[in-house]
């Protein structure tokens, strides 16, 4: 008898269960006027463990741990334009794009489009540049460049302007402005 009895009360036990969750799949459904934001002009900012992990604003939208977007731009990534500042009009995709150095080395550069992994992560005054792939432009100083290729672009890129650097680490040792570089590291060829 009692093994019928725990039986039973375990049956009407998963019943209630059953019950109640299709109540409460009832009270938190999504419905057309569900959203997740604001109803005024407040900015919508995320955070995990207290950390900065997003922000959507009417000038800026930023996604990413320590993630950080300056006016008119987007930072989508681990530490996307996390030390930048400035009038900005940056688009930084990819962990550390457009980072800047440190708190007290902000990136200021305005008008670049930074793709990939550390895709011009140490930037802090360089402008109208384009760095596609990961560690492209990665010491950039310099202003409208245009670098596409795992590691393109000069090592010691302070004053490095106007030239596009194509191809795995192409330009990385041409430290000069004004060049056209097609390459694969060492055997870059100047054109």
């Amino acid at each position: 008898m009692k093994k019928t009895t725990f039986i039973l009360a375990g049956i009407f036990g998963l019943c209630s269960l059953a019950a109640s969750a299709q109540a409460t799949q009832a009270v938190n459904a999504i419905t057309a006027t569900s959203y997740l934001g604001t109803s005024n002009n407040i900015d919508v900012v995320f955070k995990r463990q207290a950390v900065a992990a997003g922000l959507l604003s009417t000038t800026s939208t930023a996604f990413g741990v320590n993630a950080n977007s300056m006016p008119n731009s987007i930072s989508l990534g681990i530490n996307a334009g996390r030390f930048s500042s400035g009038i900005g009009s940056n688009t930084y995709i990819g962990q550390s794009a457009g980072r800047g150095s440190s708190a007290t080395s902000l990136n200021s550069g305005s008008l670049n489009t930074f793709i990939g992994f550390n895709a011009g992560s140490t930037n802090s005054t360089g402008s109208g540049n384009i760095f596609l792939g990961p560690n492209t432009g990665r010491y950039n100083e310099g202003d409208n460049n245009i670098y596409l290729g795992n590691g393109a672009g000069c090592e010691d890129g302070v004053g490095v302007s106007g030239s596009i650097f194509i191809g795995y680490q192409a330009g990385f040792t041409e430290c000069a402005s004004n060049k056209l570089v097609i390459g694969n590291g060492e055997d870059d060829k100047l054109i």
